[in-house]
């Protein structure tokens, strides 16, 4: 089953679906030659549909689906010129409505809608692909977002809904999965909250200064908020190429795990990706003794941030691998 959009932050789900919706909401008032307070109101209802959570419970679902299709009534019920508008124009109206805005979801999470509206007389189909309309209309305005668990929602979804079901998509699909559920994680959503402000205020001086504090302080929150900040940076090996205070940590650990040669090539240049990658590593596992697999997560939400912001040494620091369907450093 496609990757549920349900599980993402309600902020970001209504900023999916709310451009698409009014527009679509427009289209209506002008074909109809409905008022602005008409269309605000029916806005209203489709973006409070499509961004509540469906129940589970079969009791609550059934009274769920039928508040639904009647709320759509009521609010046109309500509308000045309904009673001038003739029959056909109401019934087409109506149709409208549930055809654009309502079965799609349901087409896609299959809740008994259509049978409900079947039953009360709408025998209709809908009118928009749902994957296809969410992915069209946000591929158009990604460029504007500056929230890497948005982007990465995107594009883990295109290449869902753009499989064509073989072996090796199916388990992309998969690692879509893990890594969608994992954005959607409370503490990770906090971390990513609390980078933003690191990344508003442009001085990565000052950042990189309390990244250190962090690990000094076992902050884990802070040390990640650093961390997403520093890749939204664009330029973490020009940030750590000649930064003292982790080539003379990391060097002499090298020289002790690795020997020599391993330490010519750190000279080299201490900020790739290789070198400044293990560093990351270690601090995840050994000072916050985070388990390999969700020290891995956050290194593919760093690669999703390095690419977003055109770090092309560090975008692939973690990776999927089709093979073995789990993420993996890649250094």
């Amino acid at each position: 089953m496609p990757i549920s959009p349900l599980k993402l932050p309600v902020k970001i789900r209504r900023f999916l679906y709310s451009d698409i919706l009014n527009q679509k909401v427009k289209e209506l008032v002008k074909k109809y030659d409905l008022s602005q307070e008409f269309a605000q109101d029916i806005g209203n209802f489709v973006i409070s549909f499509w961004t509540s959570d469906i129940p589970k419970d079969p009791d609550r679902l059934d009274e769920w689906v039928s508040q639904v299709i009647q709320d759509p009534e009521k609010i046109v019920e309500r509308y000045e010129r309904w009673d001038k508008l003739p029959e056909d124009v109401r019934e087409s109206l109506m149709k409208d409505i549930f055809s654009i805005f309502i079965l799609p979801l349901d087409e896609k999470y299959d809740v008994g809608i259509k049978q409900m509206l079947k039953e009360a007389g709408y025998d209709i189909k809908p009118a928009l692909n749902f994957d296809e309309v969410v992915i069209d209309e946000m591929e158009k305005d990604l460029e504007y977002i500056d929230d890497p668990r948005l982007e990465t929602y995107i594009e883990a979804y295109k290449r869902i809904v753009r499989s064509d079901n073989t072996g090796q998509d199916n388990i992309k699909k998969k690692l879509s999965d893990i890594f969608v559920e994992f954005i959607s994680r409370d503490n990770v959503r906090k971390v990513v909250d609390i980078s933003k402000k690191y990344i508003s205020s442009g001085d990565f001086s000052k950042v990189k200064s309390d990244f250190y504090d962090a690990i000094n302080e076992k902050n884990k929150e802070k040390f990640l908020a650093c961390l997403l900040a520093l890749f939204a940076s664009g330029k973490v090996m020009e940030l750590f190429r000649n930064d003292e205070r982790y080539i003379k940590f990391w060097r002499h650990h090298v020289l002790e795990m690795e020997g020599l040669d391993s330490v010519r090539m750190f000279d080299e240049n201490p900020g790739r990706m290789r070198q400044f990658g293990k560093f990351i590593r270690y601090i995840m596992k050994e000072r916050f003794n985070m388990q390999d697999e969700e020290a891995v997560m956050w290194a593919v939400l760093l690669s999703a941030v390095a690419h977003k912001h055109n770090d092309r040494e560090y975008e692939k620091l973690a990776v999927g691998n089709v093979k073995t369907s789990k993420f993996e450093w890649n250094l």
